[in-house]
């Protein structure tokens, strides 16, 4: 009995026990009460359960506080002791695109509120240097700290290629994706390329809507009737171009030739090169080339250059309408022989009046153009700059982003044939008109100042201006 007695009346001091979680970030200490008057635990007894757990970082003195010598708390319950610092992990690289990945067919939205299906918006033109991608490059992260007191190493963030491809450049610093050609940007097979010929294959028409490009364009069918083309390099046709307006930075090349009249039957085809023009048939067209002008026959349409209009091949003829060189004019035929003065043709070369005329108007031009620049910039950065545009408000931001687009590539054209035109007044001696075989009646020749009406044929002539009129000369 006496041994009995003994077990039950042994004091029980207050225990402790420390628990570790597994990812070290965290330590709770565990409480068993006292009996028979055992002893409380004091803040160095829990200190040193603490440490004999090899706990050394982030312990919570005040937690400890609380707990020692407290007979209040709460026995078998496990109790945060201590909290280590996580590793922040590393951010993934990223990369913003400057350029629409998904092109939107909406149909573009006039500034009158009007809509073009016309503008079916499939292409997106960069320009060299033109900033298409940027990266964000990994972090590494921010290590952390374990309740023990050592290091836990955060996770880096993954790494991303720059996903470059034709006619693009990484600059230096490797974050910056930019075009090395005009052309139409686009993902292909992951990267970015730019491409700086367009080819259709087919027509222009319904389902390609107006072409507006960058770079060099090739078609291997027609353009449809009322479809437009502007690009700023070449322009190559397969087919015919029907009553449609075309635009080229350089050259243009009709495989087959120019038919300008509408479906109404009036002459709306115009036809513009910063280049030379190439074409097998010039029919009821306005047609312009900075440089040379080649085809086998015009009938009825205004055609000009600052070089050279060289109509030559089975036909050589030109029938009806006004054709003007700054420099020369040689065909086979003038005229048709069963036509009087109800068809005139009208010839012109050298600095003549209606030249300079050309280049007044073309300076008003620019200057319209370059006025509404302006106004679509400052409308451009007027609605970007509004913290929440409404859907008008982004109807309009669109109509004159494109709008913009095209009237910086209108002006570009202009300038350079503005700057062709003040070569051309450079020049001396200029003004010739040839014709290798035939001339009918009845035609109008202007060459320089002088100017001149011939009412009767003439055949292998060449015309130049004289001091008291045009001279006419054998070949």
């Amino acid at each position: 009995m006496d041994g009995m007695q003994n077990i039950q009346t042994s004091v029980i001091n207050e225990q402790a026990a420390v628990s570790i979680s597994k990812d070290l970030l965290f330590a709770y200490i565990t409480f068993s009460p006292p009996n028979n008057a055992g002893q409380l635990l004091a803040y160095n007894d829990i200190i040193k359960i603490i440490t004999n757990a090899r706990v050394s970082f982030g312990v919570d003195d005040d937690v400890v506080l609380s707990l020692a010598g407290n007979p209040n708390k709460r026995y078998g319950t496990p109790v945060c002791i201590a909290k280590g610092t996580p590793p922040e992990n590393g951010k993934d690289a990223k990369i913003d695109f400057y350029f629409s990945i998904a092109r939107d067919r909406t149909p573009r939205i006039m500034p009158n509120g009007d809509v073009d299906h016309k503008a079916l918006n499939l292409i997106e033109n960069v320009h060299k240097g033109d900033l298409l991608a940027r990266m964000t490059k990994e972090t590494p992260g921010v290590p952390g700290k374990s309740i023990l007191g050592t290091e836990i190493k955060p996770k880096g963030g993954k790494q991303r290629i720059m996903p470059k491809g034709k006619n693009t450049e990484v600059l230096p610093g490797g974050v910056d994706l930019v075009a090395s050609a005009d052309g139409k940007v686009e993902i292909q097979d992951g990267r970015i390329i730019v491409n700086s010929e367009l080819e259709i294959k087919g027509d222009v028409g319904v389902a390609t809507g107006h072409i507006v490009f960058a770079g060099d364009v090739k078609i291997t069918g027609n353009i449809i009737s009322t479809y437009n083309v502007m690009a700023e390099g070449s322009i190559y046709i397969g087919g015919c171009i029907e009553a449609s307006q075309i635009t080229a930075g350089k050259d243009i090349t009709i495989s087959q030739g120019i038919k300008g009249l509408s479906a109404r039957g009036i002459s709306d085809c115009s036809i513009y090169a910063g280049g030379n023009i190439t074409s097998k048939f010039i029919e009821n067209a306005t047609v312009f080339a900075n440089g040379t002008i080649r085809t086998d026959s015009i009938l009825n349409s205004s055609v000009s250059c600052y070089d050279t209009v060289l109509v030559w091949g089975r036909s050589g003829s030109i029938i009806g309408g006004k054709v003007r060189a700054a420099k020369e004019i040689v065909c086979d035929v003038v005229g048709s022989p069963g036509t009087v003065s109800a068809a005139r043709t009208i010839l012109e070369s050298g600095l003549t009046e209606s030249l300079m005329e050309n280049f007044v108007t073309l300076k008003e031009e620019v200057e319209r153009l370059t006025a509404d620049i302006a106004k679509f910039k400052s409308t451009i950065s007027e609605i970007e700059n509004f913290p929440s545009p409404t859907t008008a408000q982004n109807k309009r931001l669109y109509a004159s982003k494109q709008n913009l687009k095209d009237a910086e590539i209108t002006v570009t054209g202009k300038m350079a044939e503005l700057d062709m035109l003040e070569t051309t007044f450079q020049r001396s001696g200029l003004g010739k008109i040839t014709i290798n075989r035939s001339m009918y009646p009845t035609v109008v020749m202007t060459i320089g100042k002088q100017a001149e009406t011939f009412e009767d044929a003439k055949k292998s002539v060449y015309f130049r201006a004289g001091d008291d009129g045009i001279k006419v000369m054998n070949i």
